[in-house]
């Protein structure tokens, strides 16, 4: 027994719509000036004078962003790491986009390398199709609720950049206190190593070892990978205790902080370890780093790949007051972080609970529960499929006898 609305229809993309690859069109032979857009798998890359096809088509990412669905209401270019998809007369445009949409085609990605998406496995997806009357509407609602969700989301992400600036005015108190000290004046620097992978029995220890990616402005407890005490004894990774100040320097997280929450730890190369003299509280200079991020990110950059060294640490000068200063300048940092965490994860929150409630939105669409339904001039979705092999067939010979000719 079909789960479907009495009138809808359950059927493959393929046997509704021809998947048809995109055409290669290098940017030196675009016409920038033109007006036609160049769709690639990540969406728009371009313009030109000429169309490969006219809208409106569903574009899907075959290479890179393979799985990616983009809606062309006017004509277009599909470059070759693309299928475009002609939307037959007999199914609302975005009925069908929304549907390809919730899919996850990206999930069907048959790559180990470069994610791609093969035209049979985009063919065989899974097409609802409802009456045309009620896919106008269904999409109408789906707009009329998506909008709601779009205003909602856009006032998130204005809470989250004004978080951003919140943060970065919490942590600069850490910077208004006391005289400046040259760092390496007041805290010994040290990173790690990686012992030779080549050796099986360095690794799988009872010691973790921590990677910059790992680093996440919190404290460190378990890691991906553990070393053994050979290793250490006989490799560049060197016994870090707990509470040491960790930061990475290198690369994409480059800046980004750490803590030492097992007894002992060992790092790699791409992490320093900082540890602070006896007038220097661990968590000031926590504070302190923190605030310094942006100028720290800036002093590593030049390179092919952000770094910031040991020495460029050692040079960076940290405001030091006396320790009991330090420990009240912690306290209020702390009190207000607190707030600014609690909003942060609220944020968090509700943008994933936006997320969940598109999906939800969606599954309703498609299962009949979205809009009202039996709409007495409603043609029953059980007459489309036979319209829309026709039309297929009516197009194919259209385009044999435009080729012939």
């Amino acid at each position: 027994m079909s789960d479907l609305p009495v009138g809808w229809a359950r059927m493959t993309l393929g046997d509704l719509c021809q998947v048809e690859y995109g055409k290669g069109l290098t940017a030196a032979v675009r016409i920038s000036s033109g007006s036609v857009p160049v769709v690639g798998s990540a969406g728009v890359v371009g313009s030109h004078d000429a169309a490969l096809v006219a809208g409106p088509v569903v574009v899907v990412g075959r290479k890179g962003n393979a799985g990616e669905v983009h809606l062309m209401l006017d004509d277009c270019w599909p470059i070759d790491t693309t299928y475009f998809i002609r939307v037959p007369q007999t199914l609302e445009p975005k009925f069908l986009s929304w549907q390809l949409t919730r899919a996850n085609l990206r999930s069907l990605d048959s790559s180990t390398a470069v994610p791609s998406l093969r035209r049979p496995d985009l063919e065989a997806s899974e097409v609802i199709v409802a009456p045309r009357g009620e896919q106008t509407r269904i999409v109408a609602a789906i707009e009329k609720h998506f909008s709601h969700l779009d205003a909602a989301e856009a006032a998130l992400a204005t809470a989250r950049r004004r978080l951003t600036r919140f943060e970065e005015v919490v942590y600069g108190e850490a910077l208004t206190q006391g005289p400046l000290c040259r760092l390496g004046d007041v805290v010994h620097t040290t990173s790690g190593g990686t012992p030779k992978r080549s050796r099986s029995d360095y690794f799988g220890g009872p010691i973790p070892w921590i990677k910059s990616g790992e680093l996440g402005d919190g404290v460190v407890t378990s890691t991906e990978e553990t070393i053994t005490e050979e290793a250490m004894r006989e490799s560049s990774a060197k016994p870090v205790p707990q509470g040491t100040v960790l930061i990475a320097m290198y690369g994409a997280t480059i800046g980004k902080l750490g803590r030492v929450g097992v007894p002992v730890a060992a790092t790699n190369q791409a992490v320093a370890a900082l540890f602070a003299d006896d007038g220097l509280n661990p968590d000031f200079l926590w504070n302190v780093l923190r605030a310094l991020r942006s100028e720290l990110v800036s002093l590593g950059q030049g390179g092919a790949q952000p770094n910031i060294s040991q020495t460029i640490l050692r040079d960076v000068e940290i405001p030091v007051p006396p320790l009991g200063e330090q420990l009240v300048v912690n306290a209020r940092i702390e009190q207000t972080a607190s707030l600014w965490r609690a909003l942060t994860q609220g944020v968090q929150v509700a943008s994933a609970r936006a997320t969940l409630l598109r999906r939800s939105i969606l599954a309703a669409a498609f299962s009949g529960h979205l809009v009202p339904r039996d709409h007495p001039d409603d043609e029953p979705a059980s007459a489309l499929p036979t319209r829309i092999r026709a039309e297929r067939v009516s197009a194919t010979a259209s385009n044999r006898r435009r080729k012939a000719s």
